[in-house]
């Protein structure tokens, strides 16, 4: 006869974290209150419902509250969500913002438009209300025209530097590490 032996390990941990620490203490205290008044109605004290009621007052808006904040306490330690296009622009965004439909339409029509903006081409001049155009009016017209893109390229270069998106870096000449000792290259290293 064969025997088999099992064995079961656990180790269960109970850790609030962040904010919910003081939903598990709302909850502890609310559980003082029950206790008081349970232990109230078997003394057959005449205001027993005090503490249940100032129980019931706490444990329900906490319930609520655990549950509202559950999800982003679970996706606490979740990997960025990244977006990158062809052009190699990039967007990271936490996890919980994409919770929302209305964000991810917003992040969407942010990203299109600062990564596929496009200049006004040149015009040849500028029409009148019928739509006819207006003789001697192509300097007026790229005048128009270059001031719209210099506004619209300020617009989406401080959109981009405000989200991260900006790719303008200092750069700067690096010596050659593997070249043998050069008093030149010392020099340059100390700004000398």
């Amino acid at each position: 006869m064969m025997g088999s032996q099992t064995q079961l390990n656990t180790d269960i941990q109970v850790k609030p974290s962040k904010s919910q620490v003081v939903l598990v203490s709302l909850i502890i205290l609310s559980g003082i209150c029950y206790m008081a008044g349970f232990l109230f109605l078997w003394e057959n004290k005449t205001h027993a419902w005090v503490p249940l009621i100032i129980g019931t007052s706490i444990i329900i808006p906490s319930i609520f509250a655990w549950f509202k904040s559950q999800k982003d306490t679970d996706l606490e330690n979740s990997k960025p969500t990244s977006f990158t296009d062809g052009r190699g622009n990039q967007i990271v965004t936490d996890t919980r913002a994409l919770m929302s439909p209305e964000v991810v339409q917003n992040m969407e029509r942010l990203f299109c438009t600062l990564t596929h903006r496009e200049p006004l081409p040149e015009p040849d001049g500028i029409l009148d209300k019928n739509g006819i155009p207006i003789p001697n009016t192509v300097d007026e017209a790229r005048s128009r025209v270059d001031q719209a893109n210099q506004q619209a390229q300020e617009i989406a270069s401080t959109a981009s530097i405000k989200l991260g998106m900006s790719h303008n870096s200092e750069q700067g000449v690096q010596p050659l590490i593997d070249e043998p000792y050069s008093p030149k290259i010392i020099h340059t290293n100390a700004g000398a």
